[in-house]
């Protein structure tokens, strides 16, 4: 999780550009003891007084530098045990059905807590998976749903390419889902035959992208498309699978030490199938 302000303030007080820190709470700071233990050090270094609710501390005197040493000790434990509760809770939860995540996958709503599937979607969900075992790309399924006027899950009729993935690669539509190693059961959109084209389809990509990592993911070959009216619109064309090519473009973030404010340092970008990630 990004705590874009703290990140700010914690490289201010490092540099000694702070010397009164405001907090509600100490564990507002930071919950994670190796983050806690580095910003210790920068408010003894350069001196910063500390105010909470319960009044401050003065670094320049021991006996306050020791009672906070004392709390901050006990703060992280509270963390930790409140971690260990809320873990032992949510596994509870999962071995008993219920579904974990707070937003039911396209197809599906939640009663109870629980996974059913949804009278208004569940067939356009069906009908996804079924073009994608039937060889079509996930922009051509887009364009698809998008001429035809199917809502999305946020109930407008613009599809993103990266919902349709995430579809065709979540369990639920096969029958459950995995929270910590658990199996939860839901009940299955689609059939066992119903599920083999898709299966196999999967099972094809990730045979062609066997041993290939994040840092030299397969880059295809790729041709402008000869077609007058291309089915997914595209410029540009996978060579082997004739699929659309897509491009990624990644962000890399730096802090400027004038404003303070993170800005994008570099851009990187690359084109890939769109069927192979």
């Amino acid at each position: 999780e990004e705590r874009q302000v703290l990140e700010v303030m914690f490289y201010e007080l490092l540099e000694g550009n702070i010397k009164h820190l405001y907090a509600w709470d100490y564990d507002r700071l930071s919950r994670n003891e190796k983050v806690w233990h580095t910003l210790k050090y920068g408010i003894y270094d350069n001196k910063v007084t500390l105010h909470s609710r319960d009044g401050k501390v003065d670094f320049n005197n021991e006996s306050d530098k020791l009672m906070f040493t004392l709390r901050q000790a006990f703060s992280i434990y509270e963390n930790a045990q409140r971690a260990v509760r809320s873990k032992t809770g949510k596994v509870k939860r999962a071995q008993q059905g219920y579904y974990m995540n707070s937003v039911a996958p396209y197809g599906y709503e939640l009663k109870n807590k629980k996974l059913i599937l949804s009278k208004k979607t569940s067939k356009h969900a069906k009908q996804i998976m079924k073009w994608y075992g039937e060889g079509l790309s996930t922009q051509a399924i887009r364009q698809n749903l998008m001429k035809k006027k199917i809502p999305s899950a946020n109930g407008n009729v613009i599809w993103s390419k990266g919902s349709i993935d995430k579809m065709v690669y979540n369990s639920c539509y096969k029958g459950f889902t995995i929270y910590r190693g658990i199996k939860v059961k839901n009940p299955r959109l689609l059939s066992v035959e119903e599920y083999k084209p898709i299966k196999e389809r999967m099972k094809s990509i990730k045979s062609s992208n066997r041993g290939l990592t994040s840092t030299n993911a397969k880059r295809y070959d790729f041709i402008l498309t000869n077609k007058e009216k291309p089915t997914d619109k595209s410029l540009l064309i996978c060579n082997e699978c004739g699929g659309e090519m897509i491009g990624y473009q990644r962000n890399i973030f730096t802090i400027n030490k004038e404003t303070k404010k993170r800005e994008v340092s570099k851009r990187i970008g690359r084109y890939v199938c769109g069927d192979s990630q």
